[in-house]
């Protein structure tokens, strides 16, 4: 690595947004465990 240091303004994951939010989507379509259902509203 020639420079190891992170640099405030840069990107610190390497997922793109919309895979991240696709992500979620599909973790909440699927059925999640008990914990995370807690975060879903009612209904």
């Amino acid at each position: 690595m020639k420079d190891p240091h992170p640099h405030p303004d840069a990107r610190h994951w390497s997922a793109p947004p919309h895979s991240r939010l696709l992500g979620l989507l599909r973790l909440f379509a699927t059925h999640p465990d008990p914990t995370w259902r807690a975060l879903t509203p009612p209904g």
